[in-house]
């Protein structure tokens, strides 16, 4: 059985291949994999910011098919990411790019619910859907006002 050594600190017992192993994201490192997290959805907000203005001045469709071709190629450069640094900022064109298809799927969505049931169809759903968490809400709060005045009780 082989053993690699990653760092002065531990050994591996068997060799396997794992961004975590390969990068050393143990230890004081360990937070690296937290903020590759943190660094995709700064990403998609980013991506909301761009990609919304960008749809506006060349149309949807193009820039969804831009981003659905950008996913792939980030994608698979991701994949083949030499280390953390570079991954980190493939992650972060994964969300810029992610983000496009999310929002124009809603809004392909709303369109096509706008047509088939009608704007005030629409509005009053809307309106009954508010409503409705409105009433939950309420009656959470109620709930749990009961159970706080009983735990004092006890």
């Amino acid at each position: 059985m082989s053993r690699l050594r990653l760092s002065p600190y531990y050994t591996v017992a068997h060799v396997f291949s794992n961004s975590v192993a390969q990068w050393d994201l143990v230890c004081d490192r360990a937070y690296l994999k937290d903020l590759t997290q943190t660094i995709l959805i700064v990403g998609v907000m980013f991506g909301a910011m761009i990609c919304t203005t960008l749809s506006d001045k060349f149309g949807r469709k193009p820039v969804f098919l831009f981003s659905q071709w950008a996913m792939v190629v980030v994608g698979v450069a991701n994949a083949f990411a030499p280390n953390y640094y570079v991954f980190a900022v493939f992650r972060f064109f994964t969300g810029v790019f992610q983000q496009v298809p999310a929002s124009a799927c809603s809004l392909f969505l709303v369109r096509i619910v706008l047509e088939s049931v009608g704007s005030l169809t629409m509005a009053s759903f809307n309106q009954s859907i508010n409503q409705s968490i409105n009433q939950s809400v309420k009656k959470v709060k109620i709930k749990a006002t009961q159970v706080r005045e009983h735990n004092k009780g006890t």
